[in-house]
C-alpha cells in the first residue's frame, strides 16, 4: 500500500501541471463573461456556449495527448519504477476536457453571481470523490483514486453545465420580454 501511495503523486503532479491552462484560459474569459452579464445577456451566453465547449475540446485534445505520452513523459521525469504511474495518469487525463470546461463553468457562475451554485457542485462533487474513493481504491490501488477523481470532476460538470444552462435560458428570456 506504501508503494501505491508514495508513486502515485508523481501522475497527479503531471496532471495539475496539465490543468494550469485551464486557469488561464478562465482567467481571460471571466472578466468578459462579467463585462457581457451587465451589457449583453445574449452576447453573454453566446460567449458560455462557445468558451465552454472550447474548453473542453481543448482538454479533450490534451487528454488525447496526455494518454499517448503518459508512458514518455512519466519515463523521462521520474525513476523506472515509477511507470506504475502510466495507468493513473491515463486515468486523469480522461478528466481533462471536464476540468478545463468547469473553469469556464466556474466564471460563467460568478459573472450571474451565483457563488451558492459554487458552493453546491463543490460539496455534491466532494462526497461523490470522498465515495468513489472509499469504493475504488481498495480494488484499483492509486487507478481507483485517478478514476474517482475524474468521477467527481464529472459530477461537478453536469451539477455546473445543467443548473447554467437553465439559468442562462431564464434570464434570457427575462430579458427579452
Amino acid at each position: 500500500f506504501r508503494r501505491v501511495l508514495f508513486r502515485s503523486p508523481n501522475a497527479y503532479k503531471l496532471y495539475e501541471a496539465l490543468t494550469y491552462a485551464s486557469g488561464m484560459l478562465a482567467a481571460v474569459l471571466t472578466p468578459r463573461f462579467a463585462a457581457l452579464w451587465a451589457t449583453d445577456r445574449a452576447a453573454h451566453r453566446r460567449l458560455a456556449l462557445v468558451g465552454t465547449a472550447g474548453a473542453f475540446a481543448l482538454g479533450a485534445i490534451l487528454a488525447a495527448i496526455t494518454w499517448m505520452a503518459a508512458p514518455t513523459a512519466i519515463g523521462l521525469l521520474f525513476p523506472p519504477d515509477y511507470l506504475e504511474g502510466v495507468r493513473a495518469l491515463r486515468w486523469l487525463g480522461l478528466g481533462l476536457p471536464l476540468v478545463f470546461a468547469i473553469w469556464i463553468l466556474h466564471g460563467i457562475a460568478m459573472s450571474i453571481f451565483d457563488a451558492a451554485l459554487l458552493v453546491r457542485a463543490t460539496l455534491v462533487s466532494l462526497v461523490v470523490n470522498v465515495a468513489a474513493n472509499l469504493w475504488l481504491i481498495p480494488a484499483w490501488h492509486r487507478d481507483g483514486a485517478a478514476a474517482a477523481t475524474v468521477l467527481g470532476e464529472a459530477v461537478a460538470f453536469v451539477l455546473l453545465a445543467t443548473t447554467l444552462a437553465r439559468r442562462l435560458r431564464h434570464q434570457i428570456g427575462r430579458a427579452h420580454v
